[in-house]
């Protein structure tokens, strides 16, 4: 990790090692974990499905621009079926925008008292 957070080091190895995050293969059998890059939104659909071990709901989702064979196919599908992400119109989810900034309005819909 090349010291990018060291404070966090630990918990980032034994986040690969149990397989929440999957890292970056380097093609030579290295994985490398990447804290201070921009995190897609196929990036962080699939960190939720695996940290809270989803699994899909019947009424399935799919998009055109997250085709069967993609790694993030499966987190996607799984986490559209339960209403935890949308796509960006009716059709596409955009799986490799970076997601910048949380909509204020959906997060107080889904947790105001």
């Amino acid at each position: 990790m090349n010291g990018f957070l060291p404070w966090a080091e630990e918990t980032l190895y034994d986040l690969v090692d149990t397989d929440i995050v999957k890292g970056y293969d380097d093609g030579e059998g290295t994985v490398t974990v990447r804290p201070n890059a921009p995190i897609t939104r196929a990036e962080l659909t699939s960190l939720l499905v695996r940290v809270l071990d989803l699994k899909a709901a019947e009424n399935t989702k799919t998009f055109t621009d997250v085709p069967k064979g993609k790694w993030f196919y499966n987190d996607v599908n799984t986490a559209a079926s339960l209403g935890i992400v949308s796509g960006i119109n009716a059709t596409q989810f955009a799986p490799n925008f970076i997601t910048l900034i949380l909509r204020h309005r959906t997060l107080k819909k889904k947790w105001s008292h």
